[in-house]
């Protein structure tokens, strides 16, 4: 598996769920991870320069920093709460360990090692729900995918408030070479071509 820095296996050994049951499905992400890395499937350009959108993420900051992204979006209503906030800082603290970390109201920065240095990092809280059939554009309460965003990611995330899945309003936000990382499957959006093709994970 291509986790090239300490700093990526931290996160990697850190990687979080609230799915029930909790280590199979904590299992389940980290063979997401290793699949994704080693078969190349999301471009390190696209994590490193594109938003990284995590829907109904709690405070699993670890599972996109393992991936490799560089500017990441946590979506998940918990965040109007402080111990979610604080339970997030934590977890991010633990994976960063002695590098800085600067907390602002919208979230935070820091420096990350994801394989060939230190590069500066950024991870931002929204605290709105998604839902893939509404429409979120000017709801205060939902949250609207930004256009030119990188890869989404959500995990268990159709039940309740949460009703993401992928539509073609959701592709059609997503860069070339951009992906979305649906539970175990991924679709991957051709740089060349712009088409989008899914792959099963896991099989």
């Amino acid at each position: 598996m291509l986790l090239r820095s300490e700093a990526r296996k931290r996160a990697y050994d850190r990687i979080d769920t609230n799915t029930i049951p909790q280590k199979p499905n904590i299992e389940k992400k980290q063979g997401i991870v290793a699949e994704v890395l080693e078969k190349s499937l999301i471009p390190d350009v696209v994590l490193k320069e594109s938003l990284t959108v995590y829907i109904s993420s709690a405070s699993d900051v670890a599972y996109p920093l393992a991936l490799g992204a560089r500017k990441i979006v946590m979506v998940d209503p918990c965040f109007t709460e402080r111990a979610w906030r604080d339970q997030l800082a934590n977890a991010l603290r633990a994976i960063v360990n002695d590098q800085e970390v600067t907390e602002d109201d919208y979230g935070f920065s820091f420096d990350f090692d994801f394989g060939q240095g230190e590069e500066p990092a950024r991870v931002d809280m929204v605290a709105q729900s998604y839902n893939s059939f509404a429409s979120n554009d000017g709801q205060e309460s939902h949250f609207s995918l930004p256009d030119q965003t990188g890869t989404v990611i959500f995990f268990a995330s159709h039940g309740g408030k949460y009703r993401a899945l992928v539509t073609d309003g959701m592709r059609e936000r997503i860069v070339d070479g951009g992906a979305i990382l649906q539970n175990a499957d991924i679709h991957v959006r051709d740089t060349a071509t712009g088409e989008w093709e899914r792959i099963p994970l896991g099989k």
